[in-house]
């Protein structure tokens, strides 16, 4: 549980300071989704890091969702302004998602190489091998 609630953190804290510096998610919620989801596959227990690519849309739809509940006011959105408020909840979250998916693919990846390279009955080489 505790390795989940930094990146959702960092997700937040970026979601919190781009809505504050303009309108809608930008740039800042997306490095920091990137760099949540990274740290999560980063942290993930061996045996579950499945959740690490799992969740990261999960928990940016959800932060965005209420990154856009608090900053859009509490007005009910019927007909073509829920539409549009859809549409611009999918273009602000887009690419913080693929970024994230990205990120957290790299990293699964590099433990996956660095795990299968290091594993049990691999052969060490050079001098400590001999020693």
């Amino acid at each position: 549980m505790v390795p989940l609630l930094l990146p959702v953190a960092l997700t937040a804290s970026g979601a919190v300071v781009d809505t504050a510096r303009g309108p809608g998610l930008g740039w800042l919620f997306t490095a920091a989704a990137a760099t949540a989801a990274a740290l999560a596959a980063l942290t993930a227990p061996r045996g579950r890091t499945w959740w690490a690519a799992a969740l990261p849309p999960l928990v940016i739809a959800a932060v965005a969702a209420v990154a856009q509940l608090l900053t859009e006011g509490s007005a009910p959105h019927t007909g073509a302004t829920a539409m549009t408020a859809g549409v611009r909840w999918a273009m602000d979250t887009f690419p913080a998602i693929v970024a994230a998916e990205a990120a957290a693919a790299v990293v699964l990846t590099l433990r996956a190489v660095t795990a299968r390279s290091t594993g049990p009955g691999r052969r060490r080489r050079g001098r400590a091998a001999h020693a």
